[in-house]
């Protein structure tokens, strides 16, 4: 059985949890899941996260310890990478912002592991 995006994300959360990292999942639209394609409510949902500022390409997670790290994640290094997640990271680098777009747990573990972050 191949790994879900959903099961890595949840044993990286426990990694940087583990090293001392405060996580913060910025994901909110993976609730949409639970809802049927046609069910109006689906609708409703996205479009009550958008109106309280869920943005298009906005990273997974959020993890800090000394510093602020933005982390996008992807079930395989070959996994399709949008255009919005792409520009979301130009725009988070241009800023002065750490941000990785990451899809193994040894990725999650040279951040944690290094002693500045």
């Amino acid at each position: 059985m191949t790994q879900t995006e959903h099961s890595l994300q949840k044993q990286i959360v426990q990694l940087f949890r583990t090293m001392g990292f405060k996580v913060f999942v910025l994901d909110a639209v993976t609730g949409v899941g639970y809802f049927r394609q046609d069910d109006k409510k689906r609708f409703a949902f996205l479009a009550d996260l958008k109106a309280r500022g869920y943005t298009k390409g906005q990273p997974d997670l959020c993890v800090v310890r000394n510093k602020v790290w933005f982390i996008e994640l992807k079930k395989t290094p070959k996994s399709k990478i949008g255009a919005e997640q792409l520009d979301m990271q130009d725009w988070l680098h241009e800023h002065g912002h750490n941000a990785a777009i990451i899809s193994s747990i040894e990725e999650a573990m040279r951040i944690a592991n290094n002693p500045l972050n």
